[in-house]
């Protein structure tokens, strides 16, 4: 399974960091979620999120709910990933 992570900070309109949101991520295609509360410094991490596409949420008293729709996880092959893996298959045979 191919895993990709999401982290961010959570700002108010000012720029000032806030601490406590309620952050969900929802895969769109299996409607499975995670949630996580931000912290001190409003950061959050989601890790080993199956790839995929996903709705960002983010709620805190005092605040609009603020959605984020179209996050599209993908991880892209190391540079040279391909190559290196038929050099070492042709060593192999060699």
């Amino acid at each position: 399974l191919t895993t990709a992570n999401v982290s961010g900070t959570v700002s108010d309109p000012s720029g000032a960091a806030v601490p406590g949101a309620e952050i969900t991520v929802k895969n769109t295609e299996t409607g499975a979620s995670r949630s996580a509360t931000s912290g001190p410094e409003g950061g959050y991490r989601f890790s080993a999120l199956p790839v995929g596409s996903y709705e960002v949420r983010a709620a805190a008293s005092g605040f609009k709910t603020e959605v984020r729709t179209g996050v599209t996880l993908e991880v892209e092959p190391l540079e040279g990933a391909a190559r290196d893996y038929r050099e070492m298959r042709k060593d192999k045979r060699d």
